[in-house]
């Protein structure tokens, strides 16, 4: 399984990841077994700085460290009654607040720093998510080249080998001397070779999923009947060290984009390989033509060999005739620099284009001298090229959610009661589960996202307004849903949720506006019913009156 998983990664994807790190990230390079020195290799810096750019974007609009960039809500549909939909809100969130300071306390955000920058370079970044007694999270990144994955039939990773190198005392630490293979213990018990980085071996972490299984968040249950199986192995001969289970698939993966059957995404730099090849010539030229210019090339007469003198200050003597020939003179300097600088430029557009350059401006400013409409329409435009992306990460991200949330529970951090009939799914033969969260991104482009995807509100409501105005016909008005529309509106920018009224809390004002209203036409008939009374007290006496005379 191992040696299948690394021969799709080698003929799927490796070739471009590879490919995009010589060319913008040689520092990569050893950080894979390619076994190549990053060196070698010159890279585009004007790729490097769109690649870091989006990087940063990646953390301060998606994921925005000491900020509240999620919450957490159920999937399940609850009905309103005893409290329990109240309850299962309330639950959520007091869990995305203990998060949230949990991970703000872990290497989380400088891991996923590193995530984010394999996802944008090579198409896909992954770590492990782990912990222990003492430290409940922890992550550690895995570089692009050192793991390779495959996909259940839904297209969510459930399949993944990593390859890392340990030395001895590292894996005698990790797994006990006693379960070491021979050749490790060798190198464990040696004094020389026990922390030399020269005897570092190769070892795999295998992870698969695993049939009849209980998954509930309990650490009791048996590493045999957990949903995922890990086995740790040797490379050198494939022996087996240890054997673990896992309630949740315990690493995030998340693809840039997808593309064709692979389960690998593929990084925005695809699409300029050949431009950034094209723009590292470009400059080489450009260098070379600002060179000559500087120190211009010198065409003389056979005579002149080893007379000429180029130093500054230098004084070379020639003869009457030489000077008349024109020699010594500068040749083959002239060349058209500004052109160079235009193609140049053109280069580089296309490949700040890539790395969706004009979506990130639009995030941070906004010119001054468009209307609101423009901005709207330009701001759609551009965030929304990215939003497939974006949303790609946020299904990618419910997995390590759920890992995550997981471990918290089991560890005592998250409230023990309260809801716990309604986090888990029971099926009928006995196993239960703990829910998906669903993760609400609050960031900048979950924001921006949100607000192009508003204004489609905002047009209908205008134009029906604009109509009913313009016509007295009400009808168009009365098929829409206020409170809907209000929730929508609310929940879409960010605000907190306990804003919204609650179904039981909007059944009371209905019930008390039914009550006012009934009130109110109880006041108003019995104002009537006295008026046709006096109305006919003062008929009668007239009546009266008119028979007396």
């Amino acid at each position: 399984m191992c040696d299948s998983l690394w021969q799709t990664w080698l003929s799927t994807a490796a070739g471009d990841v590879y490919e995009l790190q010589r060319l913008i990230d040689p520092h990569a390079l050893t950080k894979a077994t390619y076994g190549e020195q990053s060196s070698r290799y010159r890279h585009c810096a004007r790729a490097k700085a769109a690649l870091d750019t989006l990087v940063s974007a990646h953390s301060t609009y998606i994921t925005p460290a000491g900020q509240r960039w999620f919450a957490l809500k159920t999937r399940k549909k609850v009905q309103e009654h005893s409290g329990r939909k109240s309850s299962l809100m309330d639950w959520y969130t007091q869990a995305t607040e203990v998060m949230t300071d949990e991970l703000s306390e872990t290497n989380f955000y400088n891991t996923l720093m590193e995530v984010y920058n394999d996802r944008v370079l090579g198409g896909t970044g992954c770590c492990f998510i782990g912990g222990n007694d003492e430290l409940p999270l922890h992550f550690v990144h895995v570089p692009l080249g050192n793991f390779a994955i495959a996909e259940d039939c839904y297209g969510h990773v459930n399949t993944l080998v990593r390859r890392f190198r340990w030395t001895a005392a590292q894996a005698a630490e990790a797994w006990g001397v006693d379960a070491l293979p021979e050749v490790v213990r060798q190198d464990y018990v040696d004094p020389a070779r026990r922390y030399d980085e020269a005897s570092k071996r190769a070892y795999l972490h295998l992870v698969r999923p695993r049939s009849g299984m209980v998954t509930r968040g309990l650490d009791r249950v048996p590493y045999e009947l957990r949903e995922f199986e890990g086995f740790y192995i040797l490379e050198d001969d494939f022996s087996i060290i240890k054997e673990e289970g896992y309630f949740e698939f315990p690493y995030l993966v998340t693809r840039f984009m997808r593309g064709n059957e692979s389960p690998y995404g593929v990084a925005p730099g695809v699409a300029v390989i050949p431009t950034i090849r094209q723009l590292m010539k470009l400059e080489r030229l450009q260098d070379v033509m600002a060179e000559k210019a500087a120190f211009p090339s010198i065409l003389q007469l056979a005579s002149q060999n080893r007379q000429i003198d180029t130093r500054a200050g230098g004084i070379t003597t020639v003869s009457l005739q030489e000077a008349q020939a024109g020699y010594p003179r500068e040749w083959g300097s002239s060349g058209r620099y500004d052109i160079g600088l235009e193609r140049i430029r053109d280069k580089e557009e296309q490949i700040r284009q890539a790395y969706f350059a004009d979506m990130l401006n639009a995030m941070s400013q906004i010119e001054r001298q468009m209307t609101a409409t423009e901005v709207n329409a330009r701001e759609a435009e551009k965030v929304l090229a990215f939003s497939p992306s974006f949303h790609l990460f946020i299904s990618d991200f419910q997995v390590a959610a759920r890992r995550i949330l997981s471990i918290l529970y089991r560890k005592g951090k998250l409230p023990q009661a309260g809801a716990d009939n309604d986090l888990f799914i029971r099926s009928a033969d006995g196993r239960e589960w703990m829910m998906n969260p669903r993760v609400c991104f609050l960031g900048k482009i979950a924001q921006a996202i949100e607000r192009v995807q508003r204004r489609g509100i905002e047009d209908v409501l205008q134009t029906i307004i604009s109509y009913t105005q313009a016509t007295g016909d009400s009808s168009m008005l009365e098929s829409l849903n206020p409170r809907m529309i209000g929730r929508y509106i609310v929940e879409s920018s960010g605000a907190p949720a306990d804003i919204i009224k609650s179904d039981a809390e909007l059944a009371v004002l209905d019930e008390q506006k039914a009550a006012m209203m009934a009130a109110q036409q109880e006041q108003q008939d019995a104002v009537a019913a006295a008026e046709v009374l006096s109305k006919a007290g003062g008929v009668a006496g007239k009546m009266q009156r008119g028979g007396a005379a």
